[in-house]
Order: structure tokens, then C-alpha cells, then sequence
């Protein structure tokens, strides 16, 4: 159990260097770091981030990614809103980078939604409200990775994201109930992974061991494929679990409770951990 007011957390990592979780909030923006006790403790607090949303931990890099948007971009359809990629020192929180995305997709409304990092340390950051991914080179560079029609939604666009160490991404069109296989080459090619049913997936997280594990429709599933992601099978799911995105810990899996649909202003979260039946 966590408390912690105005923390309306979405997304978590495990940092196993640190030995604790962090989570994004989307109440005042900042990153806190989560012992097993529930303590809350602010590891980045960075005035230009309002809405922390994905946030991902490249312990390879020793950095801190996170989401970084605008409310309104829900709240009002006609709303221009920014968006940028934070990147920080895991270890202290300090701000090394912060990626203005804005003016990468034109001004619109945008809404960064999900962040992964590949083996060369690049960034691709899902744009929710945008037929848009953008990547993030390890020194800040950022550019329009892919634009693709089949990403626009009216409901809710892309949404979360995992690089494969074969090289590509798989990506989630939670409005379209769709999951999207990238190559990572110059000139990307995307296909739609064939799944026996639509899933509307939040947040994804790949094991070690090449498992998706996604969040839908109040669902923790597993799912597994035998031809590099060409289609996937679930091979396990839990319900009754009414979360935005799961973690990866000592080989179990952990679900964030915001309790959001219950009670919009929460003071009490839960990590839980996942029980495939």
C-alpha cells in the first residue's frame, strides 16, 4: 500500500540497482521512489514536468525516462499541448536532458504516453493523441521515428511500448485493440501482430525470457509468440485487475493500482503482485 496525496500514479518500474520501484504521477509530475514498506520518497521533481505518465529505467544507461504531458490534451479536444521526454540521473533524479517533442509533431494536441529504450541506449516515445512515435538518441536528439494512419484513433491512440532485443518494437493502439511490430532499421516497417482477439492494452513490459505481459480491460495477460511477433497466443491471464501498467520483478510480475475509476482524488495505491492461474 502507498500513500501519498496528489500521487495518481500511471506508470512503474522496478529498478533492481536500487532495490525499489519508481512510479510517475500524474498529479504534480514528480517520480517517487517506492520501498517495500509503501514509503513515498520524490526521486525527481522537475518544475517543467507536469504530468509524469510512462516512465522507463535504462540500467544500462543509468537514466531515468519519463513521460511528460499536459492534462488538457483529454480534458479539451481542441487543446494545443506540449510534450517532451525527461531524462535523468537514476541514481540522484538530476535532470540530464529534457526533450522538447512539440515541435517535432507540429502543434497540435499531443499526449506522450509510453517510453522504451533499445540496445543503443535510443528512446521511442508513443504520442496518444497522434498517429506518432519519436525517437530520443542517448544525447537528446530527438526526430519523428514513425507516422502511420493506422494509428489514429478517435477513442485512444498509441499507447504502450517494449523494444526487442531481435530489433523492434512492439507498440499498443489501445483505442484500436491492435499491437504493432516496428523494425528499428532506417526506413521502419510496421505490421499488425495477428492476435485471436483484440486486446486494449495499457502498458507492456517484455521479460527476459521474450513474455509480453500487457494490461487490458482490467486484465493482466500474457502473451507468447513462436514467429519473431509475426502472431501471438496468450498463454495466461488474471483477472480483476483494474490497472495501467505492470512492472518486472525477480521474475514476478507487479501491478499499479491507481484506483482512478473508483475515486478520482485516491491517497492510497497498491503494488500487487500478479498470480497467472
Amino acid at each position: 500500500m502507498i500513500r501519498q496525496p496528489d500521487l495518481n500514479p500511471e506508470g512503474v518500474e522496478w529498478d533492481a540497482a536500487a532495490g525499489q520501484f519508481l512510479v510517475g504521477s500524474l498529479g504534480n509530475g514528480k517520480v517517487y521512489a517506492i520501498t517495500d514498506e509503501g514509503v513515498a520518497t520524490p526521486l525527481v521533481e522537475d518544475d517543467a514536468v507536469k504530468v509524469a505518465v510512462g516512465i522507463e529505467v535504462d540500467a544500462k544507461g543509468g537514466r531515468l525516462l519519463v513521460c511528460s504531458s499536459e492534462r488538457e490534451a483529454f480534458t479539451n479536444p481542441l487543446a494545443k499541448t506540449k510534450i517532451a521526454l525527461g531524462i535523468y540521473d537514476l541514481k540522484t533524479g538530476e535532470r540530464l536532458h529534457l526533450v522538447d517533442l512539440t515541435k517535432i509533431g507540429g502543434e497540435s494536441r499531443h499526449f506522450a504516453n509510453d517510453v522504451a529504450v533499445d540496445g543503443e541506449g535510443n528512446a521511442y516515445v508513443t504520442d496518444s493523441t497522434q498517429p506518432h512515435i519519436y525517437k530520443v538518441t542517448p544525447n537528446g536528439e530527438a526526430s519523428l521515428f514513425v507516422k502511420d494512419a493506422r494509428f489514429q484513433n478517435p477513442f485512444l491512440g498509441l499507447n504502450g511500448i517494449v523494444a526487442h532485443p531481435d530489433g523492434y518494437l512492439l507498440v499498443a493502439l489501445a483505442g484500436g485493440g491492435k499491437l504493432y511490430k516496428i523494425t528499428l532499421e532506417a526506413a521502419p516497417v510496421v505490421t499488425e501482430v495477428t492476435l485471436r482477439q483484440a486486446e486494449r492494452f495499457d502498458g507492456l513490459i517484455l521479460t527476459p525470457e521474450g513474455v509480453l505481459i500487457g494490461v487490458s480491460s482490467g486484465r493482466v495477460i500474457r502473451l507468447e509468440s513462436d514467429d519473431a511477433w509475426a502472431t501471438a497466443t496468450m498463454t495466461g491471464e488474471a483477472k480483476k485487475h483494474p490497472a495501467t501498467t505492470v512492472a518486472y520483478r525477480d521474475g514476478e510480475v507487479y501491478a499499479l493500482w491507481a484506483h482512478l475509476s473508483e475515486n478520482p482524488q485516491p491517497e492510497a495505491y497498491e503494488l500487487v503482485r500478479v498470480v497467472f492461474p
